[in-house]
Parts: C-alpha cells; structure tokens; sequence
C-alpha cells in the first residue's frame, strides 16, 4: 500500500509522488533508485537528489510548485534556478 504521502499526492495536487511504500516507481512502474536515494527513503524531511526530491521515512515527494513567504508560487523548476538546494540538505 502507499503511505501517507502518496495518499497526498494521488490527489492531483502540488505533489509528485516519487516511489511507492515497497520500493516502486510510480512514474514507470519501478527499477532504479531516486537520486541514489535507494528505494527513495531515507530521513524525512532530507533532499534526496538537485531535483528537490524529498524523503518521507517510507518513500519520497517532489514538490511540483514552491511559494516562499511574501512570494508568489512557481514551479519547482524556475524555483531551483534561483535557489538551488543541494542533495543531503536536510528541511526543518
């Protein structure tokens, strides 16, 4: 089954759901890591790889918008060209 982040993005919303509780693919039905992530776990909250793919304990989220405080949202694209975050940043 998924976890509770997968829950979250299978509802359409600003969420990618990266990789299944289990260890699968969502976006091509499995093989290969995350980022070099493994099966994409790993201390949540920790950026797993430059694309802004986040752990969640059990499974990983990429945020498809990002809105800093007093700013307007943008895509996570146009968001990492002007505030990259390095693989291993972990977010409070």
């Amino acid at each position: 089954g998924l976890d509770h982040a997968g829950r979250i993005a299978g509802r359409g919303g600003d969420l990618e759901l990266v990789r299944r509780a289990g260890g699968t693919d969502d976006r091509n039905g499995g093989g290969g890591g995350v980022g070099g992530g493994g099966d994409g776990a790993g201390i949540p909250g920790t950026v797993l790889d430059e694309d802004f793919t986040i752990a969640c304990g059990n499974g990983a989220l990429r945020p498809l918008k990002l809105q800093r405080a007093g700013k307007p949202a943008m895509d996570r694209a146009e968001f990492l060209r002007g505030r990259p975050v390095k693989q291993a940043t972990i977010l409070t």
